[in-house]
């Protein structure tokens, strides 16, 4: 996300030579959380988190995998998909650290310790971790592709580049997240359930 926020910056000025989507994207950006905060706990208690994020995820990377795949020049479609990527993974980001509660749950079932200091550092951290590697992504990549800064127009090359940076790479890794919540992550919605009636069972005795 960070790094699509980055790009977002080259992708209207350059390939689009419009700024307007820029600014209807970052106006719309509160808009995913608002209109999902509602529905958040509801459908996470009806359908699960992990099966919620996967969803999420799906959708993020379907959003820009078709924005890859059309390769647009209609700077209106792509701020549209854009912002119905960002509304899939909106959800997700509204639940995420209600994983890290499954988590300790999780932990404290396996080990007997809840450590919930130590879980949300980790957490915390990893999180730091990764906005620096996608504030890095951004100039790297932009740098891969050759992108001139200052200069008055970029090539052809260049800014086809920098389109297929703004929708390939978030659709890759928007798959790979769904893909590691669906087979690597194993708190689903009956294990979580299962956990909570285990610690009920303990702090009752």
């Amino acid at each position: 996300q960070m790094l699509n926020q980055t790009i977002n910056n080259y992708i209207f000025k350059d390939y689009f030579n419009n700024t307007m989507g820029l600014t209807v994207i970052n106006a719309a950006g509160f808009l995913p959380a608002l209109a999902l905060a509602p529905a958040a706990v509801p459908l996470s208690r009806k359908f699960g988190k992990k099966e919620i994020g996967v969803i999420a995820a799906v959708m993020g990377a379907v959003s820009y995998g078709l924005l890859f795949v059309l390769h647009t020049s209609n700077m209106w479609l792509y701020t549209i998909l854009s912002i119905v990527g960002s509304l899939g993974f909106g959800l997700f980001n509204l639940i995420i650290w209600a994983f890290i509660s499954d988590i300790i749950d999780d932990h404290e079932v396996k080990t007997g310790v809840r450590e919930d200091g130590t879980i949300y550092a980790v957490c915390s951290f990893s999180r730091k971790i990764g906005q620096a590697i996608a504030s890095a992504m951004g100039a790297w990549s932009l740098s891969l592709i050759g992108y001139a800064e200052g200069a008055a127009k970029q090539t052809d090359a260049v800014n086809n580049g920098i389109y297929n940076i703004a929708t390939m790479i978030p659709a890759i890794l928007y798959i790979i997240v769904g893909v590691v919540l669906a087979f690597v992550y194993t708190l689903n919605k009956k294990k979580v359930q299962e956990n909570t009636e285990i610690l009920k069972e303990r702090r009752s005795v």
